[in-house]
């Protein structure tokens, strides 16, 4: 219970990082290939991969990014990965809302659990 109490607690932060940034701060995971993308069919999408670099299992993995439109966070997004081994690589499929039309995108977050 306390894992999961503090997991939403630490998704909920209004900090925002670089990838690199995360990536220096958190040696269980490496993040690359984030961008942004729309599906034939119009949904709006944050892709991207994190690769567990530890040497255990990451029972829950999870990433909250922040959507912004001239540096102003207009809308947010998550996604979870459950039971990442090692040098496994989890493919981040986060869709959001475009009503605002966001023209770019921070990871907000990271969190790996054991």
């Amino acid at each position: 219970m306390f894992k999961k109490l503090l997991f939403v607690c630490l998704l909920g932060s209004p900090f925002l990082a670089s990838a690199d940034e995360i990536n220096s701060n958190n040696p269980d995971v490496k993040l690359s290939e984030f961008h942004m993308t729309k599906s034939q069919d119009g949904i709006n999408y944050v892709d991207g991969l994190i690769t567990n670099v530890s040497g255990h299992s990451l029972s829950t993995l999870g990433v909250s990014i922040s959507l912004l439109k001239n540096d102003v966070v207009v809308t947010q997004t998550a996604a979870l990965g459950h039971d990442i081994q090692p040098g496994q690589t989890w493919k981040v499929h986060a869709g959001y809302v475009d009503d605002d039309h966001p023209d770019s995108f921070q990871i907000a977050k990271i969190t790996a659990l054991k």
